[in-house]
């Protein structure tokens, strides 16, 4: 019988020691296991105050107006795995295209090549030029498309097809790419494609 009362007291005191180990941490404590997508959002957090520190666009834009003052821009794309933005564009005889480091400016790669004859004397400008002047800013367009799909930016791209312009943000979640296209005029998404 005496065994019985000490039982009752280790069993007691275990659960004790149990419960006040499992209570939520106080001030200053941090939770090993945050909640799901905490971590996730941080990240894409991290990213997008990253690729604000880098040149944005108009900076990209510059170096490619100066290395081809005469040319039209036809498409954008920034690469957030190398950190660098490509800028394509045409005149009416040639396409070009710029490759700039996104942090420290450097022009990596410059390229112009003849157009073919049937897209010479500015047909081919006509329908792939792009205006940016009214075009919604790529973080805003970045911010939608994680809006929707949050996850680790990988790239995103500025197009025309047709008379419609928009950029191609590529997400990352769960090592899987993700595809949110956004209107470049209205910021509206056009689509999602989930791989």
């Amino acid at each position: 019988m005496k065994k019985t009362p000490f039982m009752y007291l280790t069993v007691f005191t275990a659960l004790s020691l149990l419960a006040a180990c499992n209570q939520d941490e106080g001030p200053g404590e941090m939770n090993p296991n945050p909640a799901p997508g905490t971590v996730e959002e941080d990240n894409v957090e991290q990213e997008n105050e990253t690729m604000n520190s880098y040149i944005r666009l108009e900076g990209a834009l510059q170096h490619f107006n100066n290395a081809f003052p005469d040319a039209s821009l036809t498409s954008v794309t920034y690469d957030a795995q190398n950190l660098h933005y490509e800028l394509d564009g045409i005149d009416d005889d040639s396409e070009y295209e710029l490759v700039i480091h996104a942090e420290t400016e450097e022009e990596i790669n410059q390229q112009t090549e003849p157009l073919d004859a049937e897209d010479a004397g500015g047909a081919e400008r006509e329908r792939e030029a792009i205006e940016i002047d009214e075009l919604i800013e790529p973080t805003d367009a970045v911010g939608t498309a994680q809006g929707e799909v949050p996850g680790a930016l990988r790239s995103w791209e500025l197009e025309r097809e047709g008379n419609r312009i928009y950029y191609e943000v590529k997400i990352e979640v769960d090592q899987e790419e993700h595809e949110v296209t956004v209107d470049a005029e209205t910021g509206e998404i056009i689509e999602i494609d989930r791989d």
